[in-house]
């Protein structure tokens, strides 16, 4: 149910792309100039692990600062962790959905394709929605009897001051010691080499 809405949410940004790169090879061939308008979707879907990341990196630090820029929005990860080999890649996610208090969701199996499919993209993992009322309503509305994920022993960690590292440095200086070249060996002559005289000088 979720993932159904989820598609049709996204699919908009999967058909303007693709007028994106039918355009750009129209424009090559009739040397045009068109524009097509994004759809509202666009600037509030984050796609990808590394993207995500850096959303969730913005909003802790605005939550930690007391900053409301994200007030106006509910943003929701939705993540199709089965389909991604390496759990290593999607750990980091599960502490920051924890430390910024947004709802994670898990996607069924074969979500990943379907997903990738609606966003026009060959492979996405995972995206974060900034939902908005009256625009992703029905959405909205699935989502939200999901609770955030709670983690007891990460509570107080957005209040925690880091200090600065204290490092003493002194500059000092050493002696610049000039190497001789050192002369090649010399080669041991052959039994059958004549021998170079040495001649007595009177």
């Amino acid at each position: 149910m979720i993932a159904s809405k989820l598609i049709s949410v996204l699919e908009p940004i999967g058909h303007y792309k693709h007028k994106c790169r039918f355009m750009k090879k129209d424009r090559k061939e009739k040397k045009g100039s068109m524009s097509i308008d994004k759809p509202d979707i666009y600037s509030r879907a984050h796609i990808g692990i590394n993207e995500v990341t850096r959303y969730l990196e913005q909003y802790i630090e605005d939550r930690r600062n007391q900053k409301g820029s994200h007030t106006t929005s509910q943003p929701v990860i939705f993540i199709c962790k089965r389909e991604i080999k390496s759990g290593q890649l999607c750990q980091h996610i599960l502490t920051m959905a924890a430390l910024s208090g947004i709802k994670l969701i898990p996607m069924p199996a074969q979500s990943e394709v379907r997903m990738s499919q609606a966003l026009g993209l060959k492979r996405a993992s995972s995206v974060i929605v900034e939902i908005v009322e009256d625009k992703e309503e029905s959405l909205r509305l699935a989502v939200m009897d999901i609770e955030p994920i709670k983690a007891p022993w990460l509570e107080g960690a957005n209040s925690v001051q880091f200090m600065a590292p204290n490092i003493r440095t002194f500059k000092t200086t050493a002696p610049n010691i000039i190497k001789k070249k050192q002369q090649p060996p010399k080669r041991p002559l052959d039994k059958d080499e004549p021998r170079a005289k040495k001649v007595k000088t009177q």
